[in-house]
């Protein structure tokens, strides 16, 4: 009797020369099992990623399929399905792999919450480094770009344990929140990932001082 493995196997050859099978498999796949053969088939190279395609009015950006199994996998790992420390390594090797999305903001967004998923002790300051390249890479709208970063703090602040490894990450991730840079016609030095509004709505969802004061004082304590 063959089993899902060997299923794998055979469907494997047929994605990688078809690309029609390849969007129509990836749309699909769900199962975290079959990350590592599907990783060794070298299905997740980055050179896969496709260019912008150039049309009379600009770009229109194109859909890398294997974005979507490696959003599943990387909320496998949040919730738990997912825990061998080795089995995460190997997905957090993948995505460092990624150095470029080619200024593709959908796939920007879906790479950087991923990393933004993996539990706080699995992740390194280069890792938080390396997910916000990707959304100052991108030219994605300013709402886009706000709601990301709102996603991926509160996904890693809801889970930062008080020693100094987390928290020298919980210092990285304040420090990219909050990167300034210089706007067109503009003297000043505008923040990159908000508007003033954008940061004032920020500070009130993340920073409720009596809130913080209760669970998390050391976040408090960094954030000052």
């Amino acid at each position: 009797m063959r089993t899902e493995t060997d299923i794998l196997k055979e469907v494997i050859p047929l994605i990688k020369i078809d690309e029609k099978n390849l969007i129509y498999f990836f749309s699909k796949a769900k199962d975290p099992k079959w990350f590592k053969p599907l990783r060794d088939a070298d299905l997740f190279n980055p050179r896969s990623i496709p260019d912008p395609i150039k049309t009379e009015k600009g770009f229109t950006l194109s859909h890398w399929p294997q974005q979507f199994y490696l959003e599943h996998y990387s909320k496998s790992i949040s919730e738990g399905d997912v825990s061998d420390k080795s089995a995460i390594d190997d997905f957090l090797n993948c995505l460092r792999k990624i150095q470029s999305t080619k200024e593709n903001f959908l796939l920007a967004r879906v790479l950087f919450l991923c990393v933004m998923r993996v539990p706080p002790k699995h992740l390194s300051v280069d890792d938080i480094k390396h997910a916000f390249t990707w959304l100052k890479e991108s030219k994605a709208s300013d709402s886009l770009i706000e709601t990301s970063v709102h996603e991926g703090f509160s996904l890693i602040v809801s889970r930062i344990s008080n020693n100094d490894c987390e928290r020298k990450l919980f210092k990285e991730l304040l420090s990219e929140v909050f990167t300034h840079s210089s706007k067109a016609g503009r003297k000043d030095e505008g923040l990159l990932f908000f508007s003033d509004y954008g940061l004032d709505k920020f500070e009130g969802s993340h920073f409720d001082a009596f809130a913080l004061s209760e669970t998390k004082p050391y976040v408090l304590s960094d954030a000052i």
